[in-house]
């Protein structure tokens, strides 16, 4: 029996230098996500959607740069743009950050009446900041904007997949953040 267990114990850290050596980013890492973020809305064929969220904190003390964004079980849609969004500071000190909303690119209804358009950035090489130095402007959103092809099914996405670097390491998770368009009636 411990012989078994010594041959799958050194099975495990031969696959794991394997990865390594080809290039395969680790699984997990400090921008790790505990909890899922599921999004439903109507949509009819041809409208656009925006869906953004803050990127899991950096619970580490050095920076994280991300490589690559993609999602997971795409259906039903047509993705247009994946970017980057801040959040953007009020008078009063709270973030104003995107969100959902109808149309792309992401914004935001103003008290004033006006509509706030976040602006976009490339999301490769967005840097995610340690949580020393994360302010409300300085921490990114993933934002996804998409439109929704013809049919009666839903459309969406079933989770996004993040690749970054680390204090010298490649690291890729798969974030429980979905959406699902259904047919708008």
């Amino acid at each position: 029996m411990l012989l078994t267990l010594g041959v799958v114990a050194l099975a495990v850290i031969v696959w794991i230098a394997a990865s390594a050596a080809l290039g395969r980013p680790r699984p997990g890492g400090p921008l790790s996500a505990s909890s899922g973020y599921a999004v439903h809305a109507p949509l009819a064929p041809g409208e656009t959607f925006s869906w953004s969220v803050g990127l899991p904190f950096n619970h580490s003390d050095r920076d994280a740069v991300l490589r690559a964004v993609d999602l997971v079980g795409v259906h039903g849609i047509d993705v247009l743009a994946i970017v980057a969004t801040y959040g953007v500071e009020r008078p009063d000190g709270s973030c104003l950050a995107a969100g959902t909303s109808y149309g792309f690119p992401p914004s935001a209804p103003q008290p004033d009446g006006t509509t706030y358009e976040y602006p976009t950035h490339e999301i490769v090489g967005i840097v995610v900041p340690s949580d020393r130095s994360r302010t409300c402007t300085t921490h990114p959103s993933i934002s996804v904007g998409v439109r929704r092809t013809a049919g009666t099914d839903p459309g969406g996405f079933e989770a996004v997949r993040v690749r970054y670097e680390h204090a010298g390491v490649d690291y890729e998770v798969v974030l429980p953040w979905s959406l699902t368009l259904e047919p708008k009636l």
